[in-house]
């Protein structure tokens, strides 16, 4: 479990660097320095992959952001087009989604191969009905604190992410009103 993107490259060196699995003061203000590799460890495993906007595009959100890049699956396989690893609740314009991925762009997505572990992330606030993103990846993120749903998972010892053990509430506005 991760709370939004899997990278075994900075998880190794991360336990390497500070001898075990606890983050040091130092650390934690080291990755505040843009560019550090302790801000590269934390961008990716916190925020996950992304990638930039061809020919310096903006895109605006539907709340209202501009943005110059836009989230990224880490589990596609053999992604052609932008469209293949578009990962975020707001669609890319068109004619970005129709893009070839450049050399570039696919030097900066990772890849977590389906024979992989089980996965379990956050972070991207799906909608819907709970279900895996691949057969190994699942995001447990469905916007409770947005009134969608708290969801959960129901691991025992499948090697697969099985639709039928995923569990929610709905989260209501007048309820969560009331705590």
């Amino acid at each position: 479990m991760v709370h939004a993107c899997w990278s075994q490259e900075h998880i190794d060196r991360f336990l390497q660097t500070t001898g075990g699995s606890r983050i040091s003061e130092d650390y934690l203000h080291q990755s505040a320095v843009v560019g550090s590799y302790e801000w590269e460890t934390m961008d990716r495993l916190l925020r996950g992959t992304h990638l930039k906007l061809p020919n310096g595009e903006e895109m605006v959100s539907k709340d209202g952001f501009r943005r110059r890049f836009f989230r990224t699956k880490f589990w596609s396989c053999d992604p052609q087009y932008y469209i293949d690893v578009v990962f975020q609740p707001d669609p890319l314009p068109e004619h970005v989604a129709r893009t070839p991925l450049s050399d570039a762009d696919r030097a900066d997505l990772i890849h977590y191969a389906p024979e992989e572990a089980l996965l379990f992330i956050g972070h991207y606030w799906c909608e819907g009905k709970p279900q895996a993103l691949a057969d190994n990846v699942a995001c447990l993120d469905y916007s409770a604190v947005k009134y969608g749903k708290l969801v959960a998972y129901r691991l025992d010892d499948e090697t697969t992410i099985n639709p039928d053990k995923f569990v929610w509430v709905d989260v209501r506005k007048e309820i969560a009103d009331q705590v």
